[in-house]
């Protein structure tokens, strides 16, 4: 890190504490948005001020939150192949599936069948 970015990173604290808790969730994530920031500070090879700090911490963010809504989607597009069965008779069609589907598998030729079991298995 740069001498001057040394010390604007010393003169302008508590400015860029207050921005990373206007724009954070809580403290932790004020924290985390704030070092981040100034890690990135650190890579920078030309001269660092204000509106370069507050572009890249709102940039941070809105990354960050992008995505925790693409996880939050996987999660509930997954949530419904999760459900375990409460039957017998459910818990065997499962079963059932399971041993066709292996018997079509295996009986696909190279490389489909190396292909799908590498990928699923």
């Amino acid at each position: 890190m740069s001498t001057d970015a040394i010390e604007l990173m010393l003169a302008d604290l508590r400015w860029t504490r207050r921005l990373a808790a206007t724009l954070a969730r809580d403290g932790a994530e004020a924290d985390d948005l704030w070092s981040e920031t100034w890690s990135a500070a650190g890579r920078e090879h030309k001269q660092v001020h204000r509106g370069w700090i507050a572009t890249t911490m709102r940039n941070v963010v809105r990354m960050r939150r992008r995505a925790e809504t693409r996880r939050l989607t996987r999660e509930a597009a997954t949530a419904d192949l999760a459900v375990e069965p409460h039957t017998p008779e459910e818990l065997l069609a499962r079963v059932q599936l399971q041993r066709l589907l292996a018997e079509l598998v295996t009986s696909l030729s190279e490389p489909y069948r190396t292909t799908l079991l590498l990928h699923h298995v």
